[in-house]
């Protein structure tokens, strides 16, 4: 059962913040010592790369960011924001991917971090679920982050069978 399939009440955008800023030592711990040509592998029955997983991270985050940033722009339409510095389609380098989504992780923490409780609330429509809240979209955003952790600890834990990491000679 996926993360985002459960029901609780304590999953809320105190619990997602909390989620989503572990997050970042999570993927750094996931990563670490993989040469960027490693972090490209992708072992027999996974479906990504670690890199692969840095990319949907970020662009993630870009859609979480210009979301948020579209619902406080309807709230006030003078709202001047810098969010739209990250328009990256997509990188190259999986060291720049993982730079990428580290720097606009923190942005989007600061951002979700300064919200009031009633623009917790406000209401975004989303083309596949309609209406949701911005907590709404926080929680489901720290589900899918969950879930990647989770796969990218079963891709790494396969990668190292098959390749030591760089200075450790134990498998």
């Amino acid at each position: 059962m996926a993360h985002s399939d459960v029901y609780d009440p304590v999953h809320n955008e105190l619990w997602a913040l909390s989620v989503m800023a572990s997050t970042l030592d999570n993927v750094r711990l996931r990563v670490f010592g993989l040469q960027p040509d490693v972090q490209q592998e992708r072992p027999q029955g996974f479906a990504r790369s670690l890199a692969q997983v840095l990319s949907s991270l970020r662009r993630g985050e870009v859609e979480l960011i210009a979301v948020v940033e579209q619902a406080l722009k309807t709230e006030n339409p003078m709202l001047n924001t810098i969010f739209n510095r990250y328009p990256k389609a997509f990188v190259l380098n999986p060291a720049e991917e993982l730079g990428s989504f580290m720097d606009i992780r923190e942005t989007s923490l600061g951002l979700l971090r300064s919200l009031t409780s009633t623009q917790w609330e406000r209401k975004v429509n989303d083309p596949e679920r309609g209406l949701v809240s911005l907590s709404q979209l926080a929680v489901e955003r720290a589900n899918l982050d969950l879930e990647e952790m989770d796969y990218m600890a079963q891709l790494r834990h396969a990668i190292v069978q098959l390749e030591p990491i760089q200075g450790n000679d134990a498998r």
